[in-house]
């Protein structure tokens, strides 16, 4: 696959230890919540402002994809789900990927809560020096009846959709499931 440009929270664009590592040929794009795309199927939620590329300034996206909302949170903290908030008062999603691999620094009680989602999803490595995903994390899901996926777990997590239904389908060495939600 060609890549012929990258969007980044506006700031990113000026870390070397980040540009460095994409080719001459592909264009970079800052962007905040006042760009779209019309051929990005995704909303940017966040960030409203231009940043220093810090977890603070990440990205967060919005989409509809078969019968379901989605937010991807990126490693954003409790102080910038907030603003989300702040920005966006009646937001719901149905499905979360919660914030910075499930940490306690993201994925506040009160945004969650907000959330409404059904279904969370943490991408986090197996054995992780940071013990992602925090149990404060794991706790504010259960206390809402939050269903979550992990990459830990299930490994490679895929939604699977079409104009009338969606699944979700995890992969963890070999082993295949479908999960319907």
């Amino acid at each position: 696959m060609k890549v012929k440009s990258v969007i980044v929270p506006s700031g990113m664009e000026h870390l070397t230890k980040f540009t460095r590592k994409i080719p001459s040929d592909v264009n970079v794009v800052p962007v905040t919540n006042d760009d779209s795309f019309s051929n990005i199927p995704l909303k940017i939620l966040h960030p409203s402002k231009k940043g220093r590329g810090k977890n603070e300034d990440s990205m967060v996206l919005y989409g509809q994809f078969g019968l379901k909302s989605f937010i991807f949170m990126g490693d954003l903290d409790r102080r910038g789900e907030r603003q989300v908030l702040q920005d966006y008062p009646s937001l719901k999603v149905n499905i979360v990927k919660l914030g910075h691999h499930g940490s306690r620094t993201s994925s506040d009680p009160n945004f969650i809560k907000q959330l409404e989602p059904e279904l969370a999803i943490i991408s986090a490595g197996r054995h992780n020096r940071y013990g992602h995903p925090n149990q404060e994390t794991l706790n504010t899901l259960k206390m809402e009846n939050i269903s979550s996926l992990s990459t830990q777990n299930q490994g490679m997590i895929k939604y699977c959709y079409g104009s009338g239904y969606g699944y979700f389908k995890t992969q963890l060495k070999g082993d295949e499931f479908n999960w319907m939600h």
